[in-house]
């Protein structure tokens, strides 16, 4: 997408909501976008986990149960950013009265000395959030892991920020499931298409790892993570094994896998010999884009891994 116009800032904000409530937020940024012959504003917010709580409960900015695409429990410590995205229809007209990013902040700031070139924008039910991300603080001994972030993405990223080549198609033109993939702009927004696609459940731990929580046969359970390198064009998947390897079996295991590794055609087994942590590692190259069939092909060639071997190492240890 082109900028037109945007603005850094920390500037305090109130919003209203039609039942004449109020929220107080603070507006980190406003950005004014386009792509073809559309436009797109949208606001990065930061409010207080006991605001987030309200904005559930109350749903404010369209945030519902059915437009989240993920769960997520915010810790009651640190703030949460939440992107906006303002309504479409009041985007055009803004557009046509040539508003900048500037104007569009002036619009919402409650000061009645300013004067405003556009109407004010403080209805909540103009705005729609397409995030909301949380970074957690980290305990001393782990601050220089860098940070965590989860959060939570909602339909309205997609219906709307989606690629306009596909937005004015009929249900007969859309174009197919990997089709709607590889149109995306980067490896992060192609998979989570792909998740979207297929209703799975998925948690970002940081900007570059998502994590999944899997369920094969019998019982047998494990943490996925997909690991995104856009500059590789690379996508890499971890089945995490559910429990550590006794220290007294690492060696043994060590050897196992050593031996299990040499006839896979794809993947590998990793053991971290310090504390027992197994986990099966698979790589896909995406020069292209996410190619839906090897996506799917390597979740189930996990799925496969996972329920043989989770048993017997439960068994073992």
């Amino acid at each position: 997408m082109k900028v037109i116009s945007s603005v850094s800032t920390s500037t305090p904000a109130i919003f209203q909501s039609w039942s004449g409530r109020s929220l107080s937020v603070l507006i980190t940024s406003v950005v004014h976008q386009q792509q073809d012959e559309l436009h797109y504003i949208t606001m990065t917010t930061i409010v207080e986990p006991e605001q987030m709580a309200t904005i559930f409960h109350d749903q404010w900015f369209h945030v519902t149960s059915h437009a989240m695409l993920n769960d997520v429990s915010f810790e009651a410590e640190d703030n949460i950013e939440l992107k906006l995205i303002l309504a479409p229809s009041v985007a055009r007209q803004i557009v046509k009265q040539e508003a900048d990013a500037e104007a569009i902040l002036l619009s919402v700031i409650p000061d009645t000395f300013i004067s405003r070139t556009i109407p004010e924008l403080t209805q909540a039910e103009l705005w729609y959030v397409v995030e909301a991300m949380q970074t957690v603080s980290l305990p001393i001994e782990l601050a220089h892991e860098g940070q965590l972030r989860h959060g939570f993405h909602t339909i309205w990223r997609q219906e709307l920020l989606h690629s306009p080549s596909t937005r004015n198609m009929t249900s007969q033109q859309q174009p197919s499931d990997s089709e709607i993939i590889t149109n995306n702009d980067n490896l992060s927004n192609q998979l989570e298409q792909f998740l979207v696609n297929h209703q799975i459940k998925y948690d970002f731990h940081n900007e570059q790892l998502i994590r999944l929580k899997l369920h094969g046969k019998n019982q047998v359970s494990w943490t996925e993570l997909i690991r995104i390198e856009d500059d590789s064009q690379l996508i890499i998947f971890y089945a995490i094994f559910p429990t550590l390897v006794d220290e007294q079996h690492r060696e043994q295991f060590a050897l196992q896998f050593i031996n299990e590794n040499y006839d896979l055609m794809n993947g590998a087994f990793e053991m971290d010999i310090a504390d027992g942590e197994l986990r099966f590692r698979s790589t896909l190259l995406c020069p292209t884009g996410i190619d839906e069939y090897s996506m799917m092909k390597i979740m189930n060639e996990h799925v496969l891994i996972m329920e043989q071997y989770v048993p017997a190492l439960q068994d073992i240890t």
